[in-house]
Formats: C-alpha cells, sequence, structure tokens
C-alpha cells in the first residue's frame, strides 16, 4: 500500500509546479487515467526526473488535492483575521474565497469527485482541518444572525463553501473579475437566507413524483430489497460507483457485492458502462419528468422556476447516490451515450437558466447560468453529507436556498 503523506507537508518549488500541473490532469482524466508518463510529459521532464521529486503517483495526487485544501483553510482563517467585526470578517472571507475559487478551479472538482482515492488518514485529517475552518465561519455568522442554533450556522456555512465550489461543475467563463463579483453575492444570499431555518414560513413547490423505494436506487435508503437480480446489480453498482468511483470497480466487484457471481452477472449487462448507463438513464428519466411538472398549463415562469427546483430537490434528496454517481461518472460513458447523455445534462440545466431569465426580466442568460450550478451544487453537496439528509425540514430547505441563489441580483 502507498503511504499517506504527513498530514503537515506542503510542497514546493518544483513539487508545487509538478502538483498543480497534475492537479489539471487529474482533474481531467481522474486518478485512475493518468499515469506518470502523463505527468512527466505535462511537466515537460521525464519520467526518472519525475521520480526525483515524487516516490510514486499517490504522493503527486495527494499533494494537489491535500496542499489544495491547506491553501483553502489557510486563505480563509487569513481572512477572518482581518475583520473588524462579525460583519467585516464576512466580507473579508466571501471575497478572499471568490478569489481562490477562480484561482483554483481545479480544486473543488479533485477534492469531490477523486477524493475517495485518499488514503483514510490523509482524508481524515484534511477533513477536519475543514471542519475546524467551518466552526470559526459559523460563529461568525452567528454574531451576525443570532436566532441560529449551531447545527444551522453550520449547515449554511458548507452549504456557502458549495457556491464557491460550484466553479469546478460547468465551462460558463465569464470575466474573472464578474465572477469574483458574483460569487460573494450568491454565498451571502445563502448565508442571510431568512427562511432557514425556518422554512415553514415559505411555500414548499409541488414537484413531480418520485419512484417508490422499492424502484429506488439508493442503496442507503430504507425500504424493501430489490426484486430481480437486475436491480440488486444496478443497487451494487451505485453503492461501488459512489464509494470507489467509476474507473476504481470492475464487474466483479459489482457481482460479489450484489451476490450474483461468474458468467450470471453478463446476462443482464453487457459490462460497468452498460450498469452505468441504466442508473443514468434512470436518473435522467426522473429529472425530465420535472421539467414536464414545470411546464403545466398556465404556469407563470416563476412558479414553473419554482416547480423545476423542487423536482429536482425530491429527486435528489431521495435518490442521493444515483444522481451523484450521474453527475460525476456519467462523463466516463464511452461515446455516442456518453455525448447524449452530456447532452441531457446541458438541456436540463439551460431549462433552469431559460426559466431564470424570464422570471427575473434583465438577467443575463450567463449570470443565470452560473447561479444555476451554485444552486445545483449547493442541493448536491448537501444530500451527499449524511448529517445533513437528517435534518427533518432538508426538502424545504434546499428548495429555499436554491431560489434565494437564482434570486440574488448579481449586476
Amino acid at each position: 500500500m502507498e503511504p499517506a503523506l504527513d498530514a503537515h507537508r506542503r510542497p514546493g518549488g518544483r513539487r508545487t509546479q509538478i502538483a498543480a500541473i497534475a492537479a489539471e490532469l487529474f482533474r481531467r482524466d481522474g486518478y485512475r487515467g493518468t499515469a506518470m508518463t502523463d505527468i512527466a510529459t505535462a511537466v515537460g521532464i521525464t519520467a526518472p526526473g519525475l521520480y526525483r521529486h515524487y516516490p510514486n503517483k499517490y504522493a503527486i495526487f495527494a499533494d494537489a488535492v491535500l496542499s489544495g485544501v491547506d491553501e483553502l483553510v489557510t486563505t480563509a482563517n487569513d481572512a477572518l483575521d482581518r475583520g473588524p467585526g462579525a460583519a467585516g470578517q464576512l466580507d473579508s472571507l466571501l471575497d478572499a474565497l471568490a478569489l481562490l475559487a477562480v484561482q483554483r478551479r481545479d480544486l473543488s472538482a479533485l477534492w469531490q469527485r477523486e477524493g475517495h482515492h485518499l488514503l483514510t488518514a490523509d482524508k481524515e485529517s484534511r477533513r477536519a482541518e475543514l471542519t475546524q475552518l467551518i466552526m470559526r465561519w459559523a460563529a461568525v455568522l452567528g454574531e451576525l444572525r443570532p436566532e441560529l442554533r449551531g447545527a444551522d450556522a453550520d449547515f449554511l456555512c458548507w452549504s456557502a463553501l458549495s457556491v464557491f465550489g460550484s466553479l469546478a461543475t460547468h465551462h460558463v467563463r465569464p470575466s474573472r473579475g464578474r465572477l469574483e463579483r458574483m460569487l460573494p453575492l450568491l454565498a451571502r444570499a445563502v448565508l442571510l437566507c431568512p427562511t432557514v431555518p425556518e422554512p415553514a414560513s415559505a411555500p414548499v413547490p409541488a414537484s413531480a413524483p418520485v419512484p417508490a423505494p422499492a424502484e429506488a436506487l439508493d442503496a442507503q435508503a430504507p425500504g424493501p430489497e430489490p426484486a430481480s437480480r437486475r436491480e440488486l446489480l444496478l443497487t451494487a453498482a451505485v453503492m461501488l460507483f459512489r464509494e470507489r468511483g467509476y474507473h476504481a470497480v470492475s464487474m466483479k466487484d459489482i457481482g460479489h457485492a450484489a451476490g450474483i457471481a461468474g458468467p450470471s452477472v453478463y446476462r443482464h449487462f453487457t459490462g460497468k458502462a452498460d450498469l452505468l448507463a441504466a442508473v443514468s438513464d434512470r436518473v435522467a428519466e426522473q429529472l425530465a419528468q420535472t421539467v414536464t411538472a414545470a411546464h403545466r398549463p398556465g404556469l407563470a415562469p416563476d412558479r414553473a422556476l419554482s416547480e423545476l427546483v423542487g423536482g429536482y430537490v425530491r429527486v435528489a434528496v431521495s435518490q442521493h447516490d444515483p444522481i451523484a454517481v450521474y453527475l460525476s461518472d456519467g462523463r466516463s460513458l464511452p461515446d455516442p451515450k456518453g455525448e447524449q447523455l452530456r447532452r441531457m445534462q446541458r438541456d436540463y440545466f439551460a431549462e433552469w437558466a431559460r426559466l431564470v431569465t424570464a422570471t427575473f426580466p434583465g438577467r443575463e442568460e450567463r449570470d443565470a447560468r452560473i447561479a444555476v450550478h451554485a444552486a445545483v451544487a449547493v442541493i448536491v453537496d448537501a444530500v451527499r453529507t449524511r448529517r445533513f439528509r437528517r435534518r427533518p425540514p432538508l426538502e424545504a430547505e434546499l428548495t429555499t436556498l436554491a431560489m434565494a441563489i437564482l434570486g440574488q441580483d448579481a449586476t
């Protein structure tokens, strides 16, 4: 087993350059899809030269991810130190995080998509660093909003952090200055949302129906066991793709997890790409239902947007693992299926942006797309986090937060 890096080690000089270049390769091609020779070529040195700086690929990967987390924590703590007062601390923090997010789009993508490759010791040490940062941030927010309970301030700060991480999920590229102005405003809309943690005072949008638990792919949700071997394989595939990433899972792994051995696995699916396609198709069908609900005759644009957001939240909450696989691993599908899925995702979120611009006249389409991706990141990151899934009003809270982001005027 490759050794974990020292928790406090930070790269410097040539190592910094190598880690930065490798980070982009890991973001683009994934940990499994990036070889030491790829990194050496991108850096412009020989493979033996690369080994003089790093003993193995994991060491480069860990430096790329973990030094990025160190940079985030250091940047945030420095900003909080500047103040003055809680309001000044918050302004300083949001501006600093926006600047870092624009400069390091790769950071969140690596942590979210490839973080499962980190060894336990590395993963836990950096999670502890982030948790300490959020505790400090939540204390500042609590000074500005004394009505918040500690758990609610924690939830809002993690959600605001997701706004900055959303840059890793899309390719909308306005000017750096515009992004640096927009992101703090969107994050502030989350932190100061007046109806959270009291969503009962806000209307909860109706949305498209979500399949019953027996039809769900979510292996962690309570409910009847899948009725067929095909369903067992789908459930096992979602669990393993979510835990390890698509490229690190084999058909043998999936069959073993489902309790189905040998050639029997291939009676239902031709390979793991076929499994991933089946998972993605199911999620896409459910999301298509939310669009249908939002296009009921007579709905004004603002109500249609509320319907669409509410429907997405319901699917995300009930299908948190499948939708995470759909968004992160769907890019691994070979063409033409992969291109079809990417087009469906683009079209789906383009519909969100269309309704945002129709609901808020004068909003630029590009700004609407940035806000849409920020809202989606808040939703998806929250439902991936087990303790947040236990919040009884989560669906209403996420719908309210998403609508606050989409309604924020960033001009």
